[in-house]
């Protein structure tokens, strides 16, 4: 005769020793997906400074011509010209990784079972991660505190990035026919005209001397007020669409991109717009030292592996080519 063996006495492990043994293993390993770095497209690298270099410099020639009309024979007027020098220093950019002899091991056994990974080269590859965010970020806003919502990459050294240039343009996004400026609250006529209205303000101000190539905007605004917007009146573009059709049809086209980091990038916070030339000569980011891995050191049994880069941020000779307009 069977005598039936309480609940409370059952094995609590047998359950899970069941269900592991029955478990189907993937072979296929996933990895966690983050927001796409952009930084370098959206402004070019420059690599031309040594590695060793401390500081990087640029001179800015100022050439004041005068003439008027001669009705006497007193002196002309003098035309001088006057140079300033810009510096920007560099700083390394720092990340490590480690992992133990009995890491190894482990990773010896996952293998045997199946499912290797390759610890060393993953930790690499997360260190390298790590210094290409780093230098995304940087690209955005140098060394200064982000918005909320993205990591600081540690103190302010006084870097800048593309999208907090103190002496940019700023173009006064103007109120809707609501009386507030975001486009959530605009017909697509009055963001066309946001748009048309930053690159002909900084066309103006600077008497043609730039011309924005591109505006970059927030995702969530490219998507739905841009691209999933169509225009009024039946017509069958989009908002987007029929911007950079009219653009190129004047013969002055201008591209329009998004990147998360405008979402609350300008004053207040508020989301905000950037119009720019990207060509090297007005803007760009210099890195003397792309990611390197640093000898392997041992400690007791721990290998520690240091990885750096170096950079001195977005470096801008002519901060007129760029404009800003807050609000959208």
């Amino acid at each position: 005769m069977l005598i039936p063996i309480p609940a409370s006495r059952r094995d609590a492990a047998e359950s899970a020793f069941i269900q592991r043994a029955l478990n189907f293993v993937e072979a296929q390993i996933y990895y966690f997906e983050y927001p796409p770095l952009e930084g370098r497209e959206y402004v070019q690298v420059d690599r031309s400074a040594p590695e060793g270099a401390k500081t990087t410099s640029y001179k800015m020639i100022t050439r004041v011509g005068k003439a008027a009309i001669g009705t006497s024979d007193g002196d002309a007027p003098m035309s001088v010209f006057f140079t300033n020098e810009f510096f920007h220093q560099f700083f390394p950019i720092r990340s490590a990784y480690r992992y133990t002899y009995d890491d190894l091991l482990a990773a010896a056994m996952s293998a045997q079972n199946g499912q290797p990974i390759n610890i060393d080269l993953e930790e690499a590859l997360a260190a390298h991660d790590g210094i290409e965010r780093a230098l995304d970020v940087v690209a955005a806003f140098g060394s200064a505190t982000p918005p909320t919502g993205i990591d600081p990459i540690g103190p302010d050294v006084g870097w800048l990035g593309l999208l907090n240039q103190p002496s940019a343009n700023t173009y006064v996004i103007p109120a809707g026919g609501g009386g507030t400026t975001p486009w959530s609250t605009k017909t697509p006529d009055e963001k066309i005209s946001d748009l048309s209205g930053i690159v002909a303000s900084q066309i103006a101000a600077t008497f043609k001397v730039h011309s924005p190539k591109r505006i970059i905007v927030p995702v969530l605004q490219y998507q739905k007020e841009l691209a999933g917007t169509s225009m009024s009146d039946g017509r069958s573009d989009t908002v987007l669409s029929y911007f950079v059709r009219t653009r190129k049809e004047s013969e002055q086209p201008v591209e329009v991109r998004s990147w998360q980091y405008l979402a609350g990038a300008g004053v207040g916070p508020s989301d905000r717009m950037v119009a720019y030339d990207p060509d090297m000569r007005f803007v760009r980011h210099m890195i003397s030292q792309e990611f390197i891995q640093l000898p392997p050191q041992l400690r007791n049994e721990t290998y520690v592996f240091n990885c750096r880069a170096k950079t001195c941020g977005v470096v801008c000779p002519r901060p007129l080519s760029i404009s800003y307009g807050d609000g959208i």
